[in-house]
């Protein structure tokens, strides 16, 4: 046989081993991200509604009625479309915060207990969190957008030296300064951190 033969039967042998062994590490790695558990996945930011008990609590008492949903007067709240929290009900900040209505008509609205009864200056949804660098105000630019819109201004946050503080303890959650906040700076120096992730 000749001598080039040899050499393409080498070449062909050695594809063929190669591309078996790519198949069997993106097996393994699919496997392996079959069984990550969902904490362990990236953080999602939704909030719950106002009144959320405990999130595992959440999960087995909501029954996906969308009754706090329809109640709701913004139309804050919409179904989650995420894996193992699929038709729940959750608020995204940047779409829609929820604005602390006098009634908190969702909380009225859910029969189940997923929702419970909460003062309007005791619910907490989440913290709103201010990176300073990224902020107007706090780079010396006239910016308050975020204290004068909030449903609980003065209380959840003030201004300092004409600076935005947050007093965490007072905070609800409710994503109106983030949403705000996104209004004049191309990515919000504001965020919430959901109740479910403190």
């Amino acid at each position: 046989m000749a001598k080039g033969a040899f050499g393409r039967r080498d070449f062909l042998k050695k594809a063929v081993a190669t591309a078996g062994q790519v198949v069997a590490e993106v097996t393994a790695g699919a496997s392996v991200k079959e069984k990550i558990p969902v904490k362990a996945t990236k953080k999602v930011n939704f909030l719950r509604p106002p009144g959320a008990v405990e999130e595992e609590s959440f999960l087995e008492l909501c029954t996906r009625c969308d009754d706090c949903i329809n109640a709701c007067t913004y139309h804050s709240i919409k179904r989650a479309s995420e894996r193992d929290v699929e038709g729940t009900p959750v608020i995204r900040p940047r779409e829609m915060p929820c604005y602390l209505c006098e009634d908190l008509s969702c909380i009225k609205a859910c029969k189940t207990g997923a929702l419970i009864p909460v003062k309007r200056e005791k619910v907490k949804m989440g913290v709103a969190k201010i990176k300073k660098k990224r902020c107007s105000a706090w780079d010396g630019q006239p910016c308050q957008y975020c204290v004068t819109k909030c449903p609980l201004s003065e209380e959840a946050i003030y201004l300092d030296d004409f600076k935005p503080v947050i007093r965490e303890e007072k905070c609800t959650g409710c994503g109106v300064c983030e949403q705000i906040c996104l209004t004049v700076n191309q990515s919000a120096p504001i965020t919430i951190t959901p109740a479910r992730y403190l």
